[in-house]
């Protein structure tokens, strides 16, 4: 693609970090109805807030990141209504804002043995809305850890085991149809 088409037709770039091999934790919340308890103004009391405890075993750069359901997902209804999601590293002068999707977050210094405490708050308080998310932290060189302030445990997504295919070839049973479609004709053929 030409950098003139891409400047034309393109709406935003994403770049990832080459993150294999890296240590990573994360902690999700599936169907979070623990409550209305916002304090921020922009998203307000019927806001969900969530306190989480990021820590790194060795002095190191953490790249911490909040998760919610992607923009494709939402009815379109709920585009047009939502406050924005937050998540906040205490201490820090700014408060990141994002709609939907992932906001990953700077990468911050850590020493050995430190812990950050980072605040979120979602707007869950919308018809169709799907009430999920999570924080993941990744990092080079050493172990990281995300922890629910109130000592939630993290939920987990099914995992579903891959099924080889078989390699077994079926014979017909006792009456087997079978139909052949061509731009012309049609053909069935039963087998006996």
């Amino acid at each position: 693609m030409r950098i003139e088409d891409f400047y034309e037709q393109g709406q935003s770039t994403i770049v990832s970090y080459d993150t294999n091999g890296w240590y990573d934790d994360h902690f999700l919340m599936l169907n979070d109805k623990t409550g209305q308890n916002g304090k921020w103004s922009w998203c307000g009391p019927t806001c969900t807030r969530h306190t989480v405890t990021v820590t790194s075993d060795v002095a190191q750069d953490l790249i911490v990141t909040a998760h919610t359901w992607d923009e494709r997902t939402y009815p379109q209804e709920c585009l047009k209504r939502n406050k924005v999601h937050s998540i906040y590293r205490e201490g820090n002068n700014v408060v990141d804002m994002f709609r939907n999707g992932a906001h990953q977050m700077k990468p911050v210094a850590y020493r050995a043995g430190e812990s950050k405490s980072y605040i979120l708050e979602f707007d869950w308080d919308r018809e169709g809305v799907t009430p999920d998310w999570s924080v993941t932290v990744q990092a080079k060189n050493g172990s990281v850890s995300v922890k629910h302030q109130n000592g939630l445990s993290s939920d987990s997504l099914p995992y579903i085991e891959k099924k080889e295919r078989s390699t077994q070839i079926s014979t017909p049973t006792a009456t087997q149809t079978t139909l052949t479609k061509s731009p012309t004709t049609s053909v069935v053929s039963s087998v006996t």
